[in-house]
């Protein structure tokens, strides 16, 4: 089991060293068999905080930062997250 950081980052993606903030929610999450280092897709348990309001994470697993690109709700607060890279934050 990795940890998720989730935040939410208000800077353009071009901008190497982002502000990323206040962390919103530290959870854990189960890595999904399809995934990889550049898209992972997680499979996390929020049931008491707003998805919808984090557009960013850190995997501790991978050692990378990434956009959330979508999230979509698997059953009440569990939902699967699919990331993209963020290399300029990452390197």
């Amino acid at each position: 089991m990795s940890t998720i950081y989730l935040y939410n980052v208000g800077d353009a993606p071009n901008k190497v060293h982002k502000a990323v903030g206040v962390v919103k929610a530290s959870l854990q999450v189960d890595i999904l068999p399809d995934c990889s280092l550049t898209r992972p897709k997680l499979k996390i348990s929020a049931s008491n905080m707003l998805i919808s309001s984090c557009n960013y994470f850190y995997l501790n697993e991978f050692n990378r930062y990434y956009y959330i690109e979508d999230a979509v709700l698997l059953q009440h607060g569990v939902y699967e997250i699919t990331g993209r890279v963020d290399p300029l934050k990452s390197f």
